[in-house]
């Protein structure tokens, strides 16, 4: 209310960006909620490793980005990759707030299908098609993992297929290493190979 109050006073005019402008500032705004929701799901300080109240206010952030930008794709699979993602927060920890993997966290989608955040995020991703896009290839891989009851269910290589495109997009070992990951079919030999190669290639 103080920033829309100093702004009205201040006689400067305000409007919604349009067109190019618009998508060169929403990049840059979609990275912030990108980190917020990040530093909520996987928190890299304190002792919670889940920090909810941030999750929820990056996907406050994201409605709000999708209303004003309905037509950018972007927007929808970063609103997407935070509601799958958002879906399975109780599934990560157990009782004593102890992180599970991934692989651990049996049935996968079962619990998160009672969840409204699952549906919606299911059908954005589903609805953004074959779009590419740094957070609708995110969304696309995490749908992946979502619709997959079991690890022997999940479609590997369609994950890995989607990491090849990511990586051809933002190149990093960090994106390179799930994709490997994914074309063997997910086994830990294979992961352990790659894991030291990666050492090995490490600056």
């Amino acid at each position: 209310m103080r920033a829309k109050r100093t702004l009205s006073e201040s006689g400067l005019g305000y409007e919604t960006p349009r067109g190019e402008a618009l998508s060169e500032r929403l990049a840059s705004v979609l990275e912030v909620v990108y980190l917020i929701f990040n530093e909520g799901y996987t928190a890299a300080r304190g002792d919670e490793w889940l920090r909810p109240q941030l999750c929820d206010d990056a996907l406050r952030m994201g409605r709000v980005l999708v209303s004003i930008a309905p037509q950018e794709p972007e927007a929808h699979g970063l609103l997407a990759l935070m509601e799958l993602n958002a879906s399975r927060t109780a599934a990560r920890v157990d009782a004593e707030g102890h992180p599970i993997l991934l692989m651990d966290q049996k049935p996968r989608a079962m619990g998160s299908r009672t969840n409204p955040a699952w549906h919606q995020g299911a059908a954005r991703a589903e609805g953004l098609g074959e779009t590419s896009g740094f957070y609708v290839l995110q969304a696309a891989i995490v749908s992946c993992h979502a619709l997959a009851n079991t690890p022997e269910e999940t479609d590997w290589r369609r994950i890995a297929a989607l990491y090849a495109e990511l990586a051809a997009l933002v190149p990093s070992p960090i994106i390179d290493s799930p994709r490997r990951r994914g074309r063997h079919g997910g086994g830990s030999g294979s992961r352990l190979a790659m894991v030291d190669r990666l050492a090995r290639e490490a600056p």
